[in-house]
């Protein structure tokens, strides 16, 4: 249980000298902040560090009691006020009680017991207080939760037909949008995710929970603008969608008219892609439907602004206002299911070629382009048949990755984490065999950080294990070698750097971990048979 502050506020030092070494304070349950002999020199000591309790005398200089006590109460109304008086008047009380005193104490004849009672008195009102606001905060939330899995639930039936009938779905609009004699637009935002991504790996947080945070704290903000007021009669109500969208539907009355609905719209849009690009720090693109009072119109409505997201991938452009964008291929769903069959063979049989060579195709332009429910397709079907052997905790943030997509580039860097992450598996892992946890983590380490000088030494310290222990368990459980292993993730992530970048075989050498160039080169062509230079001139 948490002690409370407390803190004396007397001219007289004799007083003061009483509180600080004759009451027991800790031993009573309090943290006791020191003393000061008047109101002003109270403040800056509370400036400082905010007591929970302050027992002040009233008669004081420079600044008196009461004086005192009303700064604390405008400022920190949450600090409790005892007063300490050797005046036994009525009026000084009744002055300490208007101004919200816990409890009125003469002086004169006090006890040190006295004074803890009445510090308990009103710990005990604190703690109550503390109590209830803990209990409002949790209903809250849980209300907040419940209207956000509601939301959440309703945006797939109507946008993916999924747990339910539309007409259900659109029951539960019915109650939460008032309809009568209004018009109503959609405006569908999302944001840049996948940047995001990164740094909350450092933190002690989930992604995909901090996401859906993030995306609940953008929904909050976009219904709290400021001209959703009753005197514009504007009502917003925002749908949760994925991990990085928001469908909002706004409405207004009819007899304000088309025009002032559209100038409203407008600055709706500019207002929700500044709001969010600075509430989250990354970029936002959105899309707005043209205005209608058909409500019957509101699914398919629902449905073209999240389609008509998609128009970012390959422009990097927000779409605004019906504005049409790029037409796309759109091959047979045949072929997607044969391009995903072949993708997801080569990854099992890690047949490196053929896995680039399928990459390649959906990587490179298209002229028309594929389009991304195609692209985002074959992924999705690759990570559910070709991805044996991979721990379920990487195959969630795969997932996690590929839904938060949002451009061409990003697409092309989600299929080299797959061919990275697939390549450096060790052969236990491919055969889906469960290896321990701390050999699972020296191989996560050498794969992200392949550029460190490992040793068995330094990897044995990071597992916390002995080091004449970690090689041979990690040849028992992986059936490799740890050296082989550390030279095989170097190698393929030069082979990588030598392939997609214009660096030199020296600089290639260093950034993998290899200092010795000429040892890099015949360890090259002994694992790979080319030197890296034949290698870089046959790409």
């Amino acid at each position: 249980m948490e002690m409370l502050r407390t803190m004396v506020v007397d001219d007289e030092y004799i007083v003061r000298e009483h509180f600080e070494r004759r009451i027991p304070w800790e031993a009573s349950g309090f943290t006791w902040l020191g003393a000061a002999q008047n109101g002003r020199e109270a403040i800056e000591m509370m400036e400082k560090e905010l007591p929970h309790i302050v027992l002040t005398d009233i008669t004081m200089p420079v600044m008196d009691g009461l004086e005192f006590a009303k700064y604390v109460r405008d400022r920190w109304p949450k600090v409790r006020v005892i007063f300490l008086t050797a005046h036994d008047e009525f009026a000084y009380a009744q002055k300490a009680l208007v101004l919200g005193a816990k409890n009125y104490l003469l002086k004169m004849g006090l006890s040190k017991e006295q004074i803890i009672q009445a510090c308990q008195q009103v710990a005990e009102e604190i703690r109550q207080e503390w109590n209830e606001e803990e209990r409002s905060r949790i209903r809250t939330e849980q209300h907040e939760e419940e209207e956000r899995a509601l939301k959440h639930h309703i945006i797939h039936r109507l946008l993916e037909g999924t747990g339910g009938s539309t007409a259900e779905s659109m029951r539960f609009l019915n109650e939460m949008l008032d309809w009568n004699g209004r018009d109503f637009a959609v405006v569908s935002v999302a944001w840049d995710g996948y940047s995001l991504i990164n740094p909350l790996n450092n933190g002690p947080f989930s992604e995909e929970g901090e996401l859906q945070k993030m995306q609940w704290q953008a929904g909050k903000a976009l219904e709290q603008w400021e001209e959703l007021s009753r005197s514009s009669g504007i009502q917003a109500v925002v749908f949760p969608y994925k991990r990085c969208r928001l469908s909002v539907v706004l409405t207004c009355p009819s007899h304000r008219g088309y025009a002032f609905f559209q100038t409203k719209l407008n600055e709706f849009i500019h207002w929700a892609l500044s709001t969010v690009r600075e509430s989250l720090g990354t970029e936002c693109f959105l899309y707005a439907g043209q205005i209608t009072s058909q409500r019957e119109r509101l699914p398919g409505m629902l449905r073209e602004g999240q389609h008509k997201l998609l128009d970012y991938f390959y422009s990097g452009q927000s779409v605004i206002l019906g504005q049409d964008g790029s037409s796309y291929l759109n091959p047979e769903k045949m072929k997607r299911l044969e391009l995903a069959a072949k993708l997801s063979q080569s990854l099992l049989t890690r047949d490196w070629p053929s896995f680039m060579e399928g990459v390649k195709t959906l990587t490179q332009r298209q002229n028309p382009p594929y389009s991304p429910q195609f692209l985002l397709g074959v992924a999705e079907a690759v990570l559910d048949n070709g991805m044996e052997g991979t721990e379920a905790a990487d195959l969630d943030k795969l997932r996690l990755r590929l839904d938060l997509i949002v451009t061409w580039e990003q697409y092309g860097q989600w299929w080299e984490r797959i061919a990275q992450q697939m390549a450096v598996l060790p052969e236990s892992r491919r055969e889906n065999k469960r290896i321990r946890k701390e050999i699972q983590k020296i191989c996560q380490l050498v794969s992200d950080q392949y550029g460190e000088n490992w040793s068995i030494a330094n990897l044995a310290e990071a597992v916390q294990m002995n080091p004449a222990y970690v090689g041979q368990l990690f040849k028992q459980e992986t059936g490799e070698y740890l050296t082989d292993y550390i030279s095989r993730v170097r190698l393929h992530k030069a082979k990588e750097l030598l392939e997609r970048t214009d660096m030199k075989i020296y600089e290639v050498a260093q950034k993998v971990g290899i200092t010795d160039y000429r040892y890099f080169c015949k360890m090259f062509k002994s694992t790979i048979g080319v030197t890296p230079t034949e290698y870089k001139k046959s790409i």
